[in-house]
């Protein structure tokens, strides 16, 4: 017996394909709700994009990086126990005064006919804009009208506050005054190393002014025996003479 298709089956066969997409997609039968599922299903599938790798490019330090050093000079050496033949540079108390080893004498001499040479001569000036604390120069000292090395403590609009490395006062320098100190001057460490008498106290919260009379007396422009019990916290060596 054969088998055939009656009409109104194809008719209702015909009907639901006319009604439907062409292709048959199955999204076709969704509805939208559905459809927004689906698609947000898609997006969390996709995987989240990967950090790029940033490549780091290392940076020379330039010379110039070394004005901001908050030491560009060089220490003297010295030893805890030890005792050392000194001059007494600069006083302001016996808890607050600056030597030189007499050792480095002869190399201090040295030093000072070379930047009277090069800074009597030459004329680099270091330009206000271009000054930062700690930073090393070489300055006019108004009472001998010499050049000394220092280290600029503060800027001012006129003048600078400079501390002279090599023998421990302070003065404040017009700018035009102040120089740019040349490397090959920095090779001789700083010769004043501030000191305290370790034995020795004021009467009352400050030295009476014949305390510190009398310890100038004793030093000036003669070498002395200094020894050396150690440092404290601040880096100031205490000491006997």
């Amino acid at each position: 017996m054969s088998r055939r298709t009656s009409s109104s089956s194809v008719d209702s066969f015909r009907t639901a394909n006319s009604e439907s997409p062409s292709g048959g997609h199955p999204n076709s039968y969704l509805t939208e709700s559905e459809k927004l599922k689906q698609e947000k299903k898609k997006i969390l599938q996709v995987p989240p994009p990967q950090p790029q790798k940033v490549k780091v490019i290392s940076q020379k330090t330039s010379s110039a990086s070394a004005k901001n050093d908050d030491k560009p000079f060089k220490s003297v050496p010295l030893k805890k126990g030890t005792t050392e033949k000194v001059f007494v540079s600069f006083c302001e108390s016996p808890s607050k005064f600056w030597c030189n080893l007499e050792t480095f004498s002869s190399d201090l001499d040295n030093l000072m006919e070379q930047l009277a040479e090069y800074y009597n001569i030459e004329e680099v000036p270091l330009k206000a804009e271009d000054m930062e604390i700690n930073q090393p120069c070489c300055a006019l000292f108004s009472e001998d009208n010499n050049w000394y090395r220092g280290k600029i403590l503060e800027v001012g609009p006129k003048s600078a506050l400079v501390y002279f490395v090599d023998y421990g006062n302070k003065e404040s320098v017009p700018l035009s005054k102040i120089q740019v100190l040349q490397s090959k001057f920095l090779e001789l460490p700083a010769q004043a190393f501030e000191c305290c008498m370790a034995q020795l106290v004021p009467q009352g919260l400050v030295w009476e002014p014949g305390a510190t009379h009398l310890l100038n007396g004793t030093t000036e422009e003669k070498s002395v025996l200094l020894w050396i019990h150690g440092q404290n916290s601040k880096g100031i060596y205490l000491v006997d003479i």
